[in-house]
C-alpha cells in the first residue's frame, strides 16, 4: 500500500490468433478495452487517504483524487486497498465517456456535466473491517475479481467495477469484439482466469485484441444518410439530457450509391460508424444533418430507402430526408464482410472515420455501388495479417516488449523439438486427405480471359452441370463474360444460382432450406444471344421462391406463358415442353385438331 509500482500488462494478440489461443482448452475473463488512462489506486479509509499512480509510477494525486477522493472513500468495503483500472472521463450531456486525452481537462475544468470516472478490473491487496490483510498477488485472477466485486459498492459513472464476460469459446470473443467497436470502444482485453499478478510483466497471461488500421492504404467514400443513438435506454425512451434528436446521434448509417451516378436517388446501406471523430467533429455533423433528419419510421422510410426495412442493429433512429442532404464521410475498415444485415449484401467490419467530413466532395460523389463491387472483385476487401499493426505504446525502461502472443507449446524434458501434450480438447487425429469431392470443388478459372461485361459484378455459384455442359464448364463460361463463381449459396450475396437440374440431393436442399430461385443455365445463353440480362420468366427456373412466385402469378398463368408480353415460337415450345403429360392429356382432341389446321402452329 502506498509504495511506487508499475503494474501487469497485456500481450497483444492478432485478430488471426483468437481461434488458436482461444480454443477451447483455456477459460479467459473478457472485458473492454477502455480508451483512458491506467491508473493504479491506493485507498485508505481509516485515514481518508487516497493516492493514484500511472503505469510508469507517476504520482497524480494532485491531478485526480480532488474529484474523485469521495467516490473511493465512499465505494470501498473494508479499511485498505490497491485497485488496478482505467481513469475515464464521463459526459453526462452525452452520457458516455470523452474520448483519450481529456482527463486532466475534466479533472481541472469545473464543468459540471464532465468529471471523472474510475473503471476498477483488478484488485492486489484488501485489508477488511476486522484487520484481516490479503495480498492477492499470486491469487487466481478469477478469485481476485470475485472479491472485487464483493468489495467495491460502484457508484454509476464515477466509481464501476468493469462488466466482464467468462468464456472459452472463440466465437463469444469475436462477437464481443464487434459489440465493443460499436459502442465505441478501443477493443477487449483477455485474461486467463487462473493468471497471476506480477509487476511490470506482459506475457503472463493477459492479452489485448483491438483491431489497427495503421497498414491499410485504401479507403472509401461513402455517403451519411442516417444516425443511431448511444446504446443507452434513456436515449431511445427519450429521456437524454437533450430533446433534439441530432443531439442524441453518435453513430452513422453509411450508404453507397446506386449506380454510378445515384440512379433513382436511391442508396444502399452498408454499415454504420462511429469512431475516428473527435467531440468536436461530432457536433460538426450534428450540426450540419440536424435540419434534415428525422425519426425513422418504416411506415413512411424515404424515398431512396426503397424496399428496404431495417431490423435489429442496423435499424436506424434517425434518417436523412433525402440524400442531397447527406454528406461524403471517408471511412477505413479492417476488411468488408458478407452481411445480411445491410441491404447492399456486404458490411465493414472495424470501420473508422479517417475524415469524418469530406468537404471538397458533393454527396453525388460518394462511392457507387457499381465501386464497391469492383472493389471487393480485386479482392482488396479481404483481412491480411500484414494489414494490421499494432498501435506504437510508450514502454518504461526494462519493460517487456509488446510482441505478438504465441500459443503455448509444452517441450519435451530433454529439450527437443516442440511437442503438444493431447488434452481434453485434442483434435482427433486425421487420416489421409483425398481434397473435395469434384462437385463441391470450383474450376481453375486463371487462364480464362474475359470476353464481355454482362456479368460484370455477379456472383453466381454454380450447383451442377450435365453431359453437355460440365460445372466446371459453366464455371469458365461465368468468368469469361465478367462474372465471379462461388461455391455456396450465401442470401443477400449471391447473384444467381444455376444448375442443369434440381434433381440433385444439394439443389433439393438448397431449394427447401433456402427457398431460393434456381435457374437453369440455358438462360445464359439466351441473355448472352440478346445482349443482356433479359427479365426471368417462370421457363427459366427449376426451382422458384415463394416471393418470386408470388410476383409471377401477376404476369404469367400457372404453366409460365405470360398474360401480356408476346411470345415467341421457341418460348412457346419451350413453355409447351414444360406442361406435364397429365395436364397435357386433358387438352380436348377436338383443339388440338382445329389448331393443327392454322398456319401459324404448323
Amino acid at each position: 500500500l502506498f509504495s511506487k509500482f508499475k503494474p501487469m500488462l497485456a500481450q497483444r494478440l492478432r485478430l488471426d490468433q483468437i481461434s488458436k489461443m482461444v480454443d477451447g482448452s483455456t477459460t479467459f475473463s473478457v472485458e473492454a478495452k477502455y480508451d483512458g488512462e491506467r491508473i493504479l489506486a491506493h485507498v485508505d479509509c481509516e485515514a481518508q487517504r487516497v493516492e493514484l499512480y500511472t503505469r510508469n509510477a507517476i504520482d497524480y494525486t494532485s491531478t485526480y483524487a480532488p474529484t474523485t477522493r469521495r467516490a473511493f472513500l465512499g465505494g470501498l468495503k473494508g479499511r485498505q486497498a490497491v485497485l488496478d483500472g482505467e481513469m475515464l472521463a464521463w459526459d453526462d450531456s452525452e452520457r458516455a465517456f470523452v474520448p483519450f486525452g481529456s482527463n486532466r481537462t475534466v479533472a481541472q475544468s469545473g464543468d459540471p456535466t464532465r468529471h471523472l470516472c474510475y473503471m476498477a478490473f483488478d484488485l492486489l491487496f484488501y485489508m477488511d473491517q476486522e484487520g484481516q490483510v490479503w495480498d492477492l498477488r499470486r491469487t487466481r485472477f478469477q478469485a481476485r475479481r470475485e472479491l472485487l466485486e464483493k468489495v467495491v459498492a460502484p457508484k454509476e459513472h464515477w466509481l464501476e467495477v468493469a462488466p466482464s464476460l467468462v468464456t472459452s469459446s472463440a466465437a463469444e470473443v469475436q462477437t464481443r469484439l464487434e459489440g465493443a467497436i460499436e459502442a465505441r470502444q478501443e477493443g477487449l482485453v483477455l485474461k486467463d482466469v487462473n493468471s497471476r499478478y506480477w509487476f511490470n510483466a506482459r506475457k503472463r497471461g493477459w492479452h489485448k485484441l483491438k483491431p489497427e488500421y495503421d497498414d491499410l492504404s485504401e479507403t472509401l467514400d461513402f455517403l451519411v444518410v442516417g444516425a443511431y443513438f448511444s446504446d443507452t435506454k434513456k436515449r431511445r425512451t427519450g429521456a437524454g439530457q437533450s430533446t433534439d434528436l441530432a443531439d442524441n446521434c453518435s453513430q452513422f448509417l453509411l450508404a453507397v450509391l446506386l449506380g454510378r451516378a445515384g440512379d433513382g436517388g436511391r442508396a444502399l446501406t452498408v454499415g454504420r460508424v462511429g469512431s475516428g471523430f473527435s467531440m468536436d467533429q461530432l457536433r460538426e455533423i450534428r450540426a450540419r444533418i440536424r435540419p434534415h433528419l428525422k425519426r425513422y419510421d418504416p411506415h413512411r422510410a424515404p424515398a431512396w430507402m426503397g424496399d428496404w426495412r431495417p431490423a435489429g442493429k442496423a435499424k436506424p433512429d434517425a434518417v436523412l430526408d433525402v440524400l442531397a442532404h447527406g454528406f461524403v464521410m471517408e471511412v477505413r475498415a479492417s476488411e468488408i464482410v458478407p452481411s445480411e444485415e445491410y441491404e447492399f449484401g456486404h458490411t465493414l467490419r472495424f470501420p473508422r472515420a479517417v475524415v469524418p467530413i469530406r468537404e471538397d466532395k458533393d454527396w453525388s460523389d460518394a462511392c457507387s455501388d457499381v465501386d464497391l463491387r469492383e472493389y471487393l472483385r480485386d479482392g482488396r476487401g479481404l483481412l491480411t495479417a500484414k494489414r494490421l499493426r499494432a498501435k506504437v505504446e510508450v514502454r518504461s525502461e526494462g519493460e517487456d516488449t509488446d510482441e505478438p502472443a504465441q500459443p503455448s507449446k509444452r517441450r519435451k524434458s530433454g529439450g527437443g523439438a516442440a511437442a503438444v501434450r493431447p488434452g481434453p480438447f485434442a483434435a482427433p487425429r486425421r487420416g489421409r486427405s483425398f481434397g473435395v469431392l469434384e462437385g463441391f470443388r470450383g474450376a481453375d478459372t486463371a487462364g480464362v480471359p474475359v470476353a464481355s461485361k454482362l456479368l460484370r459484378g455477379a456472383e453466381i455459384f454454380v450447383l451442377n452441370g450435365d453431359a453437355q455442359y460440365s460445372k466446371s464448364d459453366l464455371e469458365a463460361y461465368v468468368v469469361r463474360h465478367g462474372g465471379r463463381n462461388m461455391q455456396n449459396y450465401i442470401r443477400g450475396r449471391t447473384s444467381l444460382v444455376l444448375a442443369a437440374s434440381a434433381s440433385e440431393l444439394r439443389a433439393k436442399n438448397l431449394a427447401r432450406t433456402a427457398q431460393v430461385d434456381i435457374v437453369k443455365y440455358s438462360y445464359l445463353f439466351q441473355c448472352e444471344t440478346a445482349g443482356r440480362l433479359l427479365p426471368m420468366q417462370p421457363r427459366h427456373l427449376l426451382a422458384t421462391s415463394p416471393e418470386t412466385a408470388e410476383r409471377f402469378s401477376l404476369a404469367f398463368d400457372r404453366f409460365g406463358d405470360a398474360f401480356y408480353e408476346d411470345v415467341t415460337p421457341a418460348g412457346l415450345r419451350e413453355t409447351l415442353d414444360a406442361v406435364p403429360e397429365d395436364e397435357a392429356a386433358k387438352v380436348p382432341e377436338e383443339l388440338v385438331t382445329a389448331l393443327a389446321t392454322r398456319r401459324r402452329f404448323r
